[in-house]
């Protein structure tokens, strides 16, 4: 006598195996693909020239100028290398140039909605702040206008540390005109006395009348934290060390050999306390104040050595 047994269906075992196929195709195999796409843009070559061109063609309607990087490599879930980095205006001057930025963030603040630059390494940048006679401040005219901010939320700023400078250079154009109570040949007398070779202050003619022009170079510094202003709190940016050549005015230039401190800054002004500062002759160190539109200024400086020639 035979006997055969027949496999028992388990449907149970079934549904399980469907369960798990099902999950594993729309579940699992997307977060891996996912994954795999991610890993090639953020790490490969080819990955991060298909990020450098979303970066330029995204910047694009945003801004009333253009965006240029000419190369960008790095592991980009942690931070980037841009090379030949260049911004514009609408008149295609230029208000930033860069031969290298070198930028770490945090991804998990990021993906939070938070800004966290961990390090910022800038090499030998340009950068042109330019407000022409009767308009505005060229930075300001950069981004074009959007939908109203809403003003009733509040972001976190964001947070900015470890900020190296390398041979870099920042020059300032502001309008000048004379005093407008002068009578008419007094201001001609007051224009001619700009341009006399004797004039400290450097003035030059532009459209729509004039510009004095401040130029600082060769600047290489280390900033440790930069702290945004929040909360009726000002900007505040601790200046760990800077060297540069400064020419406020015609020559001679003034030669920082080293500058330590920090400096604050509001809508009206700008001060620092007990910063120290080293010349070629001189050691000074002491507080001050810079008041904005005009308001004049406050200095408690002390000088010891001090080299008049300074």
């Amino acid at each position: 006598m035979s006997t055969s047994t027949t496999p028992r269906y388990d449907a149970h075992a079934d549904r399980g195996r469907r369960l798990a196929k099902t999950i594993l195709v729309v579940v699992v195999l997307p977060i891996v693909i996912g994954a795999v796409i991610v890993a090639v843009l953020a790490t490969t070559p080819w990955g991060n020239e298909r990020v450098r061109r979303i970066v330029v063609s995204q910047a694009g309607p945003r801004l009333t100028g253009q965006l240029s990087i000419g190369r960008l490599r790095g592991n980009l879930l942690s931070g980037a290398t841009l090379t030949d980095v260049q911004i514009v205006d609408s008149l295609k001057h230029p208000l930033f140039t860069a031969r290298r930025v070198e930028v770490r963030y945090g991804l998990m603040a990021a993906l939070q909605r938070r800004v966290v630059i961990r390090s910022l390494v800038i090499d030998t940048a340009v950068v042109v702040l330019d407000k022409q006679p009767g308009t505005r401040w060229n930075f300001q005219a950069l981004v074009r206008k959007g939908a109203p901010k809403d003003t009733s939320r509040h972001g976190v700023p964001p947070e900015i540390s470890d900020i190296t400078i390398r041979h870099s250079r920042m020059i300032y154009r502001r309008p000048w005109r004379p005093d407008s109570t002068l009578t008419a040949d007094k201001r001609d007398a007051a224009i001619a006395a700009a341009f006399a070779a004797t004039a400290r202050k450097r003035t030059e003619r532009v459209a729509g009348g004039f510009q004095r022009v401040l130029d600082y170079h060769d600047i290489d510094a280390r900033i440790p934290v930069v702290r945004l202003a929040k909360a009726g709190q000002p900007l505040a940016v601790q200046i760990g060390s800077l060297s540069m050549i400064a020419e406020p005015y015609r020559p001679p230039a003034i030669d920082v050999r080293s500058l330590v401190g920090t400096l604050y800054a509001s809508k009206d002004s700008l001060w620092w306390r007990g910063a120290r500062m080293s010349l070629p002759g001189s050691r000074v160190s002491g507080d001050g104040t810079i008041g904005f539109h005009r308001a004049g200024f406050r200095l408690d400086l002390t000088g010891a050595p001090l080299a008049l020639a300074d």
